[in-house]
């Protein structure tokens, strides 16, 4: 066995889910005398049925709490305003800086490991009691008026030009 390696043991087992749930990342776990190694720790994941289940949702329960301390960083004013030897109230951009970079981080983290909820995503949904539909209806050119004629004609005209720039000819000028 590798040095850092450690077979099973459910009292490592639970000791490692607790710390995972409560947001603890898996490197500093295990960087812990008496830890196994990350390498183990996902073995047991793998060849645990058990454990494996419950890594996921130990998992999944930290990453919401670093959603939840997302809030307490933004909250926390604290330490934004420093006062000067000479008596003066000034912004303390360190302080700012670095509670954006870990509410960053964050999001960041969430958006990967939760796309579902935190990551970024666009649903084209329609309303339930009127849902999108594709409706495609042929044109009874016999029934338009001359001014719908020349405004399909002037839109045609306009995506060949469209298409001629694209593909960098000179347009063609038509009246």
């Amino acid at each position: 066995m590798r040095p850092g390696s450690i077979e099973y043991e459910l009292v490592l087992a639970d000791e490692i889910l607790e710390r995972l749930a409560d947001g603890d990342s898996l490197a500093s776990i295990c960087g812990d005398e008496g830890m196994p190694d990350e390498r183990s720790v996902r073995r047991w994941a793998r060849n645990h049925g058990d454990f494996g289940a419950k890594y996921a949702v130990a998992r999944r329960l930290g990453y919401e709490k670093r959603a939840d301390e997302m809030l307490e960083i933004a909250d926390d004013a604290s330490a934004d305003w420093i006062d000067t030897e000479d008596g003066r109230r000034v912004l303390n951009g360190a302080h700012v800086n670095r509670a954006r970079l870990m509410i960053d981080t964050r999001k960041w983290l969430l958006s990967k490991m939760l796309p579902k909820v935190y990551g970024d995503h666009l649903t084209v949904a329609g309303d339930p009691d009127q849902p999108i539909q594709h409706i495609v209806h042929q044109i009874d050119w016999a029934s338009l008026s001359d001014e719908e004629i020349e405004a399909i004609e002037m839109f045609a005209r306009a995506v060949e030009r469209r298409k001629q720039i694209e593909q960098g000819a000179r347009p063609e000028h038509t009246s």
